[in-house]
């Protein structure tokens, strides 16, 4: 009989051992489950700060680039200038708001097609031109860099244009390249003549933009 009890508290406690041994399972599970969740998140954390960091300096705001990393002449007449475009004028002037006041820009090196003014026509592509300019420019913050001369007879200053440091951000080279105006050098404003008549060619061997629509030669 005195076995029988025996036997029977046994059993009674291996009964009430056994939610606590599996509450105590529940719970290194639990705790391996947070632990796994925050070491992935982590590692997100961590890829994604690597990522951030590896950024190119071109995607930073315009405000934050470097100037001294856009292309310009070797004996700039002014130092590189951050600008608001206010208006689009024609596929190669525009005009401008800056620290110094406001300012009618001629871009160096390029010459787009005629609007019609007092009842005469466009010149063909001239439409497309502006068109091109404004979706690229218009009411944003670009930069101006220099060449030698900084003025032309008509009181414009004399530019280049930028929208970041990257070779398509030069925009100059992206509407020759796509065809909305042809090459335009000047002596006193030599420093990308080469470039811009490579680029040219380049629209003018695959028919871009006027070359093909208008039959430039």
């Amino acid at each position: 009989m005195f076995m029988n009890i025996e036997k029977t508290m046994m059993n009674l406690k291996q009964i009430t051992a056994q939610p606590v041994f599996i509450l105590g399972v529940a719970a290194m599970v639990g705790i391996l489950g947070s632990v796994s969740c925050l070491s992935a998140q982590v590692q997100q954390d961590t890829s994604e700060s690597s990522k951030s960091s590896a950024e190119p300096e071109d995607d930073a705001p315009i405000a934050l680039i470097d100037p001294n990393q856009l292309p310009a002449s070797a004996q700039p007449c002014r130092e590189p200038v951050l600008v608001e475009v206010q208006y689009v004028i024609d596929g190669d002037t525009f005009h401008v708001r800056g620290a110094t006041g406001e300012e009618r820009i001629r871009t160096i090196g390029i010459n787009t097609p005629e609007l019609g003014y007092d009842g005469d026509p466009d010149d063909c592509y001239a439409q497309e031109a502006k068109l091109k300019l404004e979706e690229l420019i218009a009411g944003k913050s670009i930069w101006l860099s220099f060449d030698e001369t900084c003025t032309d007879p008509y009181d414009r200053t004399l530019a280049y244009v930028h929208t970041g440091t990257r070779e398509g951000d030069f925009i100059q080279r992206r509407m020759l390249r796509q065809g909305y105006g042809w090459a335009y050098p000047f002596d006193d404003t030599p420093a990308f003549t080469d470039i811009f008549e490579e680029d040219q060619d380049l629209a003018q061997e695959n028919g871009s933009g006027g070359w093909g629509d208008c039959g430039w030669y």
